[in-house]
């Protein structure tokens, strides 16, 4: 079979590969956490990393408290400080998208209250919605006490319910992790 000229080898490669690209799970990167350290934590003398080791008495504390347990044994976390007090502290969690996994960071205040939650990467072509900021905002000042439940306190969006909730269960799990390891 003969090709016409247009189809030479790197068309069909370009054209494979942008056909294939939402397949992947390439996850479209929209904030580094370090921009979301500087969006949360404005004031903050120093943002650190820091990790902690789950013992089996805390994993058992995070599944008590509703919390899906970690699969790794360490989990890190960030801690805000300014003028040598903590003003805040951050996490990130993977949550399942519809057809892909994305990742969330969600700050909180020194009282354990979200700060923020931003979402850092996306790579499902739906529901990309969820960065909305009328959305994320439902979320300031929400703490473990909230259900954090799409109907109940957190409304969804239309068309990215299936993100919507990802977003409320990944924060509701950093708020429940957190308020373990430095409550």
């Amino acid at each position: 079979m003969n090709w016409p000229n247009r189809y030479t080898p790197s068309t069909i490669i370009i054209a494979t590969a942008i056909l294939l690209f939402p397949l992947l799970g390439i996850a479209e990167e929209w904030m580094t956490i370090e921009d979301a350290d500087k969006r949360a934590f404005a004031d903050a003398d120093l943002v650190e990393e820091t990790l902690f080791l789950l013992t089996d008495e805390t994993r058992t504390q995070i599944w008590k408290s509703g919390g899906e347990e970690p699969v790794s044994s360490i989990v890190e976390y960030r801690v805000a400080i300014k003028d040598d007090e903590i003003i805040g502290y951050a996490a990130t969690r993977i949550v399942p998208g519809k057809s892909h996994p994305f990742k969330i960071y969600v700050s909180l205040n020194a009282d354990l209250t979200v700060n923020t939650v931003e979402i850092l990467s996306y790579s499902s072509p739906k529901g990309r919605e969820v960065r909305k900021i009328s959305f994320l905002s439902q979320f300031l000042g929400k703490s473990v006490n909230d259900p954090l439940k799409l109907g109940e306190d957190i409304d969804g969006i239309s068309g990215a319910s299936f993100s919507s909730r990802s977003v409320a269960y990944g924060t509701r799990e950093i708020l429940i992790l957190l308020g373990i390891i430095v409550g």
